[in-house]
């Protein structure tokens, strides 16, 4: 059997005979089950790790992304909030208060 990257190991697939095949050239060459089985379990730790570590990555930055477009949102809205109120107040009312005719404020 021919050396195989990390990613054709990973996208291998065995029938039968090559199965056979491998565990002979395995036990000629005296590796211990438990080697192999460590071996294996790191492999699909890493694999599992590369994946995960960038499925994180990714949403880390999708939440980063919504954190920044609520609060920009939230800081549009009042800032449209004080203009609705602002364009709802009466002129005359806040000539009045300027001049100080306002009878809550004396």
């Amino acid at each position: 059997m021919p050396a195989c990257s990390k990613e054709d190991l990973i996208n291998l697939i065995l029938d039968v005979a090559d199965v056979v095949k491998l565990e002979k050239s395995i036990a000629s060459q005296g590796t211990s089950l438990a080697t192999l089985m460590d071996r294996a379990g790191t492999a699909l730790a890493e694999a599992i790790i590369d994946h995960f570590s960038s499925l994180g990555v990714a949403v880390q930055e999708k939440a980063d992304v919504e954190a920044a477009e609520a609060a920009y949102g939230e800081a549009d809205e009042g800032v449209n909030d004080k203009a609705s109120n602002e364009a709802d107040e009466d002129p005359a009312d806040k000539a009045g208060e300027a001049a100080g005719d306002n009878p809550l404020h004396s």
